[in-house]
């Protein structure tokens, strides 16, 4: 059921919506940030709620972003927070959104 919820349209929405705010040209081949995938060996559920997530940036592991995925009443998601790699955030910083 983890790898269901982490897989789904909804959820690859929150994904894609945040990397899309931290690079604006995500997801092509501009942007710092060409691709994702979800480590489903890391799937957990968080004690306090949610879902936890790691997502690895352009296949390489110490490029990561960290997902408390929760859901909401119409069956949408949202996260809580996000943890993003510090290799992840020095590639980042200094791009414009």
């Amino acid at each position: 059921k983890m790898i269901q919820i982490a897989n789904s349209k909804e959820a690859k929405k929150v994904y894609e919506d945040f990397l899309k705010a931290k690079d604006s040209k995500a997801l092509t081949e501009d942007g710092i940030i060409k691709s994702y995938k979800i480590d489903e060996e890391k799937l957990s559920y968080n004690p306090m709620g949610g879902l936890m997530v790691t997502v690895i940036i352009n296949n390489n592991v110490e490029l990561d972003i960290g997902y408390n995925l929760i859901e909401n009443d119409d069956g949408t998601y949202i996260s809580a927070y996000y943890t993003i790699s510090s290799e992840l955030s020095k590639l980042l910083k200094g791009r414009n959104k």
